[in-house]
This record gives C-alpha cells, sequence and structure tokens, in this order.
C-alpha cells in the first residue's frame, strides 16, 4: 500500500473493501494441506490477512476488534483462541521493540527505587491498568457478548469517531499526573468494547485532559502493555496449540513488523494534532457495519 501523504485514512477507506474483495475471489485456494492433514481452513492468505489487519488497526485509532469482529463475519473465519493469543502476542512484540529506549529507563529507575521521573511513570502505570483489570474481570462476559453483534459494533465505531474528532478542542500543554493516568486507564477500560479503539481513545482522552503530544502518545503505548499482556494470560487457559505452531510464527511476524511501523505513523498524526482526521474513516466504517447489520437482519 503506497503512503499518500495527510491523506491516509481516506486511502485505507478506499483500499479496505478492495482487499476483502480479493478475498473473497481467492477464498477456494486458501486451504493448504501437509502430510499429517489439513492445518487450518483460514490457510496461509487468511494467516496473512487477519495479521496485518491486527497490526495495523492495533495501533491506528481505528479498532482492531472491530475490524477483526466484521472481517470474521464477512469472510466466516473462525478463529481458534490460539490464533487470537498469537495475535496480540505480535502486537505486543511490536510495541515493546518501539518502546524499548522508554522501558529500559523505567525499568533501571525502579530498580533504583528512584520515583521522581521515569520510575513515576511505573506507578501511573499500575494506576492506568486498575480500571482494565476490574472491568474484565467482572463485565467479562458482556462485553464478549458484544462480539457477536455487528450492530454494536457499527455503533461503537461511530462513537469512536465522535470522540477522536473531540481532540480538534484539545489543547496540549502540561505533564501527566496521578489522577490523568486513572481517567486515562478508564478510558482503556471501555475499549474492551468491539469498535472502540484502545489507542484512540486513551490518547484522545490524554489530549482533552491536557496532557502533551508525546507524553499522552507514550503513556498510552506504555499502558498497553500489562493490558495486553493481562488479556492474553486469561485466554492461556483455552488455547490449544495443535497444527498451528506455523500459524503462531507467521502471525507474530507480521503482525509483530506491521504494527512497529504502524506505530511511528500514527505518532506523526499526534505530534501534528492531526490525531482528529482518522474520525473520518471511523464515521464512514461505523455507518458501513450499521448498514451491513441492518441488511443482515432483514
Amino acid at each position: 500500500m503506497v503512503y499518500i501523504k495527510n491523506k491516509l485514512p481516506a486511502y485505507i477507506l478506499i483500499n479496505y473493501p478492495v482487499i476483502n474483495l480479493l478475498i473473497i475471489l481467492v477464498e477456494p485456494f486458501l486451504t493448504i494441506r501437509f502430510p499429517s492433514g489439513s492445518i487450518d481452513k483460514t490457510g496461509i492468505l487468511k494467516v496473512f490477512f487477519l495479521s496485518l489487519v491486527q497490526g495495523i488497526t492495533e495501533w491506528f485509532p481505528i479498532s482492531s476488534t472491530g475490524h477483526l469482529v466484521v472481517v470474521q463475519e464477512l469472510l466466516k473465519i473462525n478463529v481458534s483462541v490460539a490464533f487470537d493469543v498469537m495475535l496480540h502476542l505480535g502486537t505486543l512484540v511490536g510495541v515493546i521493540l518501539f518502546l524499548r529506549e522508554d522501558l529500559q529507563s523505567i525499568l533501571k529507575a525502579a530498580l533504583r527505587l528512584d520515583f521522581s521521573e521515569e520510575g513515576r511513570m511505573l506507578i501511573y502505570l499500575v494506576l492506568g491498568t486498575i480500571p482494565v483489570g476490574l472491568v474484565g474481570f467482572f463485565l467479562k462476559g458482556f462485553f464478549e457478548s458484544m462480539f457477536e453483534s455487528l450492530f454494536a459494533t457499527g455503533v461503537a465505531m461511530l462513537l469512536n469517531g465522535l470522540i477522536l474528532f473531540s481532540t480538534r478542542l484539545a489543547k496540549p500543554r502540561r505533564r501527566l499526573n496521578a489522577l490523568d493516568s486513572f481517567l486515562i486507564g478508564v478510558s482503556q477500560a471501555a475499549a474492551i468494547t468491539p469498535g472502540i479503539s484502545r489507542t484512540g481513545i486513551t490518547v484522545s482522552t490524554g489530549l482533552l485532559l491536557g496532557i502533551d503530544n508525546d507524553e499522552a502518545y507514550r503513556f498510552s503505548l506504555l499502558l498497553s502493555i500489562p493490558s495486553i499482556i493481562g488479556g492474553s494470560l486469561v485466554k492461556l487457559q483455552e488455547v490449544s496449540f495443535e497444527q498451528e505452531y506455523w500459524m503462531i510464527a507467521l502471525g507474530v511476524l507480521v503482525t509483530a513488523a506491521v504494527g512497529y511501523i504502524a506505530l511511528g505513523r500514527v505518532k506523526k498524526y499526534v505530534v501534528k494534532q492531526s490525531f482528529h482526521k482518522f474520525a473520518y474513516y471511523c464515521l464512514s466504517v461505523g455507518a458501513i457495519i450499521l448498514l451491513l447489520s441492518i441488511l443482515q437482519i432483514s
């Protein structure tokens, strides 16, 4: 995909249905058979495609879960829990590589018991992680039921677009504090909903609170790490890795590589105060998803 300056959200929107069409056309040829039998009916191209979707949409503020719900529904793809954990493992690898210097600084400060600057970030991360932990534990069943509803995903995507658009009013000018970290954590808990972007809502909350652009983005990414680890650990007990080793390796590699590239792209939009431009994409896709859900019901 060619990057077009200042037109990336529109370009993604244009190419999204094209990619879907290509997948549908080649679907009959996607099942790969090995000596031991069919490894997975999704095939190599579907594994690659879902990993690509995860890698891009996890960090662009357009909701990875919302896109995965739609893609799986339209293409009738049933992915295993192991595959889902694998996608998040790739996401985790990508963000750790992107934040490796920040993580190193925070870890060194924490080991020195220095909580004046970088070490204080560790405290903020604990405060920010509490809300998503509580919501995930007590409302897990409620949010899981939403993954089966295209209508709910469409509504959430529209809401996500409105939140992104509201960042036009943001006046970032100050540093992060303890209350900010907790409020951003509360917004992250809402991102369990398919259609609400974790990156989108946490960065938007930080910007609307008046936090400096760079710091709002940095904290959002740092906060994603314990959230991704926690969500993956919860699902590990349901995992069966039979005949899925090749998919895991491919998925982790693609998701991590694409995610790493996407992180740098998104940062440019945040720093240039152009974060709100992704709202147009979310509002458009949200409307399309709602239309699809209505047609599906009828």
